[in-house]
């Protein structure tokens, strides 16, 4: 999901492969790191933003949640927002 993600982002240079990396084994969860190289001229700030905003997104879709390592208790039902809801007002579609 996170390869897609950065498939899906402007401002990535998609000539080479974005690469994903488990960085520790934490007590509780596994830290990632998604590597990715800039087009010339892009913004490190703008494209991550795009970036995350993907990630949450595909996460999301699939049915994943993307939790803090500092969660207190499991929710009994995943806690993610189906597709019809996703631009509920106040929320608006952007254009990319």
């Amino acid at each position: 999901m996170l390869e897609l993600a950065a498939s899906r982002t402007s401002g990535i240079n998609h000539d080479i492969a974005p690469l994903v990396r488990q960085l520790a084994l934490q007590d509780w969860y596994v830290a990632y790191a998604l590597q990715v190289r800039l087009r010339p001229g892009e913004s490190l700030a703008g494209v991550r933003s795009v970036l995350h905003g993907h990630i949450q997104d595909l996460f999301n879709q699939f049915g994943v949640q993307i939790m803090s390592p500092n969660f207190i208790s499991q929710p009994e039902q995943p806690v993610i927002v189906t597709r019809p809801n996703w631009f509920a007002p106040p929320a608006e579609e952007k254009q990319e």
